[in-house]
């Protein structure tokens, strides 16, 4: 069982940085770290648009933990969305690596 969370920037293009997107995309990797580890199959969101919309798998990442991790973000600090990916990859290791020919990263598949 998933949780979806999204997050509304009410259309305010200030809130769509480069910095913050790729923050955004870390955390989402952390929440889909852990849905690997669990054996589901779908990607983190990472629309890079005024909508963000994650699915957290239910008893991996605490809650409020990830709440505060996305409220930090707004607020510029990237280290809660990192330590959760850490988290994330410990058991398995990364969550996607690059692809060699620079598209986007692959999912794990182990």
């Amino acid at each position: 069982m998933h949780f979806q969370i999204t997050l509304d920037h009410l259309g305010c293009p200030a809130q769509l940085t480069e910095e913050k997107n790729a923050v955004f995309k870390r955390l989402g990797l952390a929440a889909e770290g852990y849905c690997l580890h669990a054996g589901c199959r779908h990607h983190a969101a990472d629309a890079q648009a005024v909508l963000r919309s994650f699915q957290l798998r239910t008893g991996s990442i605490d809650l409020t933990a990830f709440v505060r991790a996305a409220l930090a973000v707004e607020l510029g600090d990237e280290r809660p969305a990192d330590l959760l990916l850490q988290d994330a990859e410990a058991p398995v290791g990364p969550v996607r690596r690059e692809d060699p020919q620079g598209g986007e990263g692959q999912a794990r598949t182990c």
